[in-house]
Parts: structure tokens; sequence; C-alpha cells
């Protein structure tokens, strides 16, 4: 009895308040800038980039704004289709 209580008390505070706010049209670019904040800070303090060799700092960034640009550019083509 005690693994089920733990188990659903879990699972039900896994739900996000992201989950129940309504975005409109906002809701992909809510959704993909909370992931961006997210892997950001997991890069920075879990992986140790914040300590990590200069040339790797300059280059994560680097390829955070290639993959935006490549998001961008691949929204506007689905956009004015």
């Amino acid at each position: 009895m005690p693994i089920h209580t733990s188990y659903s008390t879990c699972t039900h505070r896994n739900n996000s308040w992201g989950s129940y706010v309504e975005f409109g049209q906002l809701t992909i670019f809510v959704t993909l800038l909370l992931a961006s904040i997210k892997s950001t800070l997991v890069l920075i303090y879990f992986m140790h980039l914040k300590f990590d060799n200069r040339i790797i700092q300059i280059i994560v960034p680097t390829i955070f704004i290639l993959v935006t640009l490549v998001l961008i550019v691949t929204f506007l083509d689905y956009n004015f289709r």
C-alpha cells in the first residue's frame, strides 16, 4: 500500500501548470521556449558547461542559434504555404 500511495502522489504532481493554460496560437512558441530554458539550465549546471573549455562555451550557443534559425525558417515555410 505505501508504494501505491507514493506512486499515485508522484504521478498526480507530474502535471504542470502549462498543461492547464491555453496559449492559443502561441502554444508551440511557449513550449519551445520552456524546453530551451530547461535544456540551457541542464547544459550549464548538470553538464558543467559553465566550467568547461572556452571553445566549448562558444560552440554550444552557436549550435543553439543555428537550431533556432532552422526552426524559424521551418515555421515560416509552414505558415506561408
